[in-house]
């Protein structure tokens, strides 16, 4: 990566709902933002519940270089060519740097397995779905379903009983010891990890390579996504059409007037485009 001007902002997004349309899964209405993101050199960072195949597939698609953020804060991926240093702790995938966060998947679902039988009619694990099945819960495609299958830290869960249930269900997770968070479609079994503290992890790289202070703009649509934008300076909710805003406290918060990716493109133009405050 050339190092043509000093790095101060990353953006840092969620895809599902904020980059991506919920239900047509298109960028089209941020793709003019984009490329004036790129203009500039500020980088944007992908960060979603997604795998890494599903992820690469949309950087390719987008295009994006930068590293990317999968499984809810569980692994990070970064171009072996990317920074001047290897990063710490780091593995190998691909050509990627892999930085594991989370557990094993292996691992996961050998907990769940020890949760009482009787919550098992509550909620169909990925483990347990076919790529047909994944078609018809998401939308996807079958080479993206397929994609969706190749977990590493994660177990998504489709949730089918109500909301008590699923309180006590919650404790029983809490009592093994999984840690769980909540996306647009699933719930999310997983290590101690979250989007937040991958996305802290991977700013100490950038200021470690620039030797200046980050900032960072996150933008997402739901619970999930709540660590990332309390790890940002700013943090940008955008609007759902399939259900309510996260709730939580920031010194600088914005919500998105329009939803997906027109929010997406609304909120980052207001914030850089139209404004000088950001200095780009």
């Amino acid at each position: 990566m050339e190092h043509s001007k000093r790095i101060h902002w990353l953006i840092v997004t969620d895809l599902d709902g904020t980059l991506l349309d919920h239900h047509s899964y298109s960028f089209a209405a941020a793709r003019i933002t984009l490329e004036k993101l790129q203009s500039h050199g500020i980088p944007v960072i992908i960060n979603t519940s997604k795998t890494a195949s599903e992820a690469e597939k949309i950087r390719d698609v987008l295009p994006n270089h930068h590293p990317f953020i999968v499984e809810n804060g569980s692994g990070i991926l970064i171009p072996k060519t990317y920074f001047s240093e290897q990063p710490d702790t780091a593995d190998t995938w691909k050509n990627y740097w892999e930085i594991v966060l989370g557990k094993p998947r292996s691992e996961l679902l050998a907990a769940l397995n020890t949760i009482p039988d009787n919550f098992k009619r509550y909620y169909r694990n990925y483990q347990t779905l076919s790529v047909d099945d994944i078609m018809d819960m998401t939308g996807l495609s079958r080479d993206d379903a397929l994609s969706s299958l190749d977990r590493r830290y994660t177990e998504p869960l489709q949730w089918l009983g109500d909301s008590t249930q699923k309180h006590t269900f919650f404790w029983q997770l809490h009592k093994k010891h999984i840690h769980f968070t909540e996306g647009g479609r699933f719930i999310h079994l997983m290590g101690h990890t979250n989007k937040g503290s991958a996305t802290a992890w991977l700013s100490r790289c950038y200021q470690k390579e620039y030797n200046t202070k980050i900032k960072i703009v996150a933008l997402g649509d739901g619970n999930n996504d709540i660590d990332m934008m309390k790890a940002a300076d700013i943090a940008v909710v955008i609007r759902s059409p399939a259900h309510k805003l996260p709730t939580f406290d920031h010194n600088c918060k914005i919500i998105s007037e329009q939803t997906g990716p027109e929010g997406w493109a609304e909120a980052i133009e207001t914030l850089f485009f139209k404004h000088t405050e950001l200095q780009v």
